[in-house]
């Protein structure tokens, strides 16, 4: 069960709101209401994130979890247009370039591998994609994959 929330608050707080910078937009705003990702997140968990309003404020999106086929009651995420405040240690990162498997095809995206003194993570991001999260991992371990989309 720690396990279930630890994801739960990692997706919501890390994953949903990723930005290396302050912008006027997320990687929802270019998208429709009605768009929507759908992540496996292993161990028989599933997330489906719903974008449900956009302002010029923000944008709001749904969290659904299915855990081991339990439908877990629905969340909302609000992602603010405001700056975010900066870390006091700012992490290294390395940005490359790649492309990774997505429903059968291969997607173009960006890589961004950040190292601070606790470790190593990876995002894989693209911009074509709602959210633009393709797939993130820490050290070798993948935590969160995409495997299904639409874009609206």
């Amino acid at each position: 069960m720690r396990r279930i929330i630890g994801i739960v608050l990692v997706s919501l707080f890390v994953f949903v709101p990723f930005s290396f910078a302050a912008e006027k937009e997320t990687k929802w705003t270019k998208f429709n209401v009605g768009s929507w990702v759908l992540y496996d997140l292993g161990n028989g968990m599933r997330q489906k994130q719903t974008l449900v309003s956009k302002s010029e404020n923000g944008v709001t999106l749904k969290i659904e979890m299915v855990v081991n086929g339990n439908t877990m009651p629905a969340t909302e995420a609000k992602i603010s247009m405001a700056t975010p405040s900066q870390p006091a240690v700012k992490p290294k990162v390395k940005e490359t370039t790649g492309s990774i498997d997505v429903k059968g095809q291969a997607a173009n995206c960006t890589i961004y591998e950040i190292t601070t003194d606790q470790g190593v993570s990876r995002s894989w991001m693209a911009d074509n994609i709602p959210g633009g999260v393709l797939q993130t991992a820490i050290g070798d371990k993948v935590l969160m994959k995409l495997v299904d989309f639409e874009a609206k």
